[in-house]
């Protein structure tokens, strides 16, 4: 009796530290279905977007999981800020975001090399960071943070979708867009 009694104290020692404590999402990377990535976009209230470049020597080796926003502290990174978008910008961009023909609907096979050379940064009225979406031309993914909903997670897009993004890439003068 004793025995059995020990052995259950260690199977529910082991479960209850073998449970990790449940993490927000803002803080796992996921990859993420097109559709959920959409709906967290639209729901994404802002009323001030950014372009931002990236440094086009870069690459994930000099910066592990770099990213144009600091989750943690809410703030940009050293991207470059290339200008900020007009009423007009800020509805076209938001169309080729949220456009499903951009994005697979399969979950990757690999990271990538994730080497983001474009990105968006979204506003409150308050000017308080409330998400943004990070472009890596080189193998196709996007990263995409939304603070009000805590999501966060990474796409693949199609060849359709990065002809789309590079045109954003060309048309605001970003640099790195061949890339």
């Amino acid at each position: 009796m004793k025995l059995l009694f020990f052995i259950v104290s260690i199977m529910l020692f082991q479960v209850s530290f073998s449970q990790k404590t449940k993490k927000s999402k803002i803080n796992e990377l996921e990859f993420c279905n097109y559709k959920i990535l959409i709906t967290n976009l639209k729901q994404l209230k802002f009323s001030k977007a950014e372009v931002y470049n990236f440094n086009c020597k870069s690459t994930n080796k000099d910066m592990p999981d770099y990213k144009l926003v600091d989750s943690n502290k809410m703030t940009a990174t050293s991207a470059k800020k290339v200008c900020e978008l007009t009423g007009k910008e800020k509805i076209t961009l938001l169309k080729v975001l949220t456009n499903s023909k951009n994005y697979m609907s399969r979950i990757p096979e690999s990271k990538g090399c994730y080497n983001p050379r474009m990105g968006f940064i979204f506003y409150n009225a308050t000017n308080k960071i409330v998400g943004h979406f990070d472009i890596c031309l080189e193998c196709n993914q996007i990263l995409f943070e939304n603070f009000l909903n805590n999501y966060k997670c990474q796409l693949d897009f199609y060849e359709e979708g990065k002809k789309k993004f590079k045109s954003l890439c060309n048309y605001y003068k970003v640099g790195c867009c061949e890339k």
